[in-house]
């Protein structure tokens, strides 16, 4: 691509890194069009907008790799379908996403490309924002005299749609390298 490229051979980058600093930067203009746009439309239509914009954010730096995270957050959707707002629903959110990114940790070093810029990188992100789907849809089980204040703000009573799962996972601000965002702030 022409302006990853240029952007490399500018600030003496490699092509991959290039494109990782032109899709940060991008999403500011994504920011911008949803803000022109989308930004007081119904909420299917911003978490379609957030769902897409960040799925193209992550295909245009990591290609065909983007099937990592799709299939992380279809597998944890099922689970928390499946068991909601359960220790074990936690938990098998935790054992899925984690032992997924630590395999890629391992292919990485395997592969001899640890400081290369990897799909690892976001998913790390995601990885986070999932389990923390998880624990704020099981804080929302507890007894009342569980409940302190931080678990008040953050605890999801109702499971989020596919639709709202997608734009929370690949909102356009936080889709490549953060900052977490709180579950019950997005939907």
């Amino acid at each position: 691509m022409a302006v990853t490229r240029a952007v490399a051979e500018l600030l003496s980058l490699p092509e991959p890194s290039a494109r990782f600093l032109v899709a940060l930067f991008s999403a500011y203009l994504v920011s911008l069009l949803y803000k022109a746009v989308c930004a007081r439309q119904r909420a299917v239509l911003q978490n379609a907008f957030f769902a897409l914009s960040g799925l193209w954010i992550m295909y245009f730096v990591y290609g065909h790799l983007l099937w990592h995270s799709l299939l992380d957050v279809a597998v944890v959707y099922a689970l928390l379908w499946l068991f909601g707002g359960t220790r074990f629903g936690v938990l098998l959110t935790w054992i899925f996403t984690l032992s997924h990114l630590l395999l890629g940790y391992y292919e990485m070093i395997v592969s001899n490309e640890v400081h290369s810029i990897s799909w690892t990188i976001p998913h790390s992100v995601l990885v986070l924002k999932l389990i923390a789907l998880s624990y704020n849809l099981y804080d929302a089980t507890k007894k009342e005299e569980e409940v302190t204040d931080d678990i008040k703000e953050t605890a999801l009573p109702n499971m989020p749609s596919v639709l709202e799962v997608m734009g929370f996972a690949y909102f356009c601000g936080s889709v490549l390298a953060g900052p977490q965002v709180c579950g019950r702030d997005f939907f």
